[in-house]
């Protein structure tokens, strides 16, 4: 219900999530497509909630691939 109720995201969605969060359950990463285009879920193994401390490395890589992906290509950082 509500007023997004019945409505699709129809911009590109990255979902990642440790399998140490506390809120993780087996599934969870997939959830979300039923209500996307263009969706892709991740777990994380051995990362907990706190991903950007936890894994800066495979956020940084993860993103960047994402923005790639939908722009076709990213600059390199300076």
């Amino acid at each position: 219900a509500g007023r997004y109720a019945g409505k699709r995201i129809t911009v590109p969605v990255r979902f990642l999530v440790g399998d140490g969060d506390l809120l993780y359950e087996e599934g969870i990463e997939g959830e979300p497509a039923e209500h996307t285009d263009d969706f892709q879920g991740e777990v994380l193994h051995g990362i907990g909630h706190f991903i950007p401390e936890q894994a800066p490395e495979v956020l940084r890589d993860r993103v960047l691939d994402f923005f790639g992906a939908a722009q076709g290509s990213v600059a390199p950082p300076r």
